[in-house]
This record gives C-alpha cells, structure tokens and sequence, in this order.
C-alpha cells in the first residue's frame, strides 16, 4: 500500500506496480496482447498519481485528458 491511497480505496501506484509486473509475465509468455493492454493500465496509474501529487485532485478516466493535466 501507498500512502496515496484514497478514500475510495484507489492506490495508483500500487497499481500501476502490479500492473507491471503482470505486464512483464505476460511478455514473457509472449501474450503481447495482454501484456500491452495492462501496460495502458501501467500508463494510466502512473499519470493518476503524477496528478495526485501535483494537484491532489482526480476525477477524469481519458487518457488524452490526464496527458494534458500530467
């Protein structure tokens, strides 16, 4: 556990570590498929936390948005 985990129960950056590490299994195994698709979720965790830190505030799932705000 983080200590940026939310009220929610979200830990991004907990996440976006297993995630990874899921991603990097996958690879291996050469389910590319699979192992690129968790690593948008790796993308996804690791720009939600840069947000957090910077602005402490989290409300939006687009990628294309949370690249512009991080």
């Amino acid at each position: 556990m983080s200590n940026l985990k939310r009220d929610s129960g979200e830990d991004h950056p907990e996440a976006a570590a297993k995630h990874l590490d899921d991603s990097l299994a996958l690879l291996d195994q050469r389910r590319y498929d699979n192992a690129a698709y968790l690593a948008g979720y790796v993308i996804e965790c690791t720009m939600k936390t840069l947000i957090l830190l910077e602005q402490g505030d989290l409300r939006v799932h687009d990628l294309e948005q949370l690249s512009r705000r991080a």
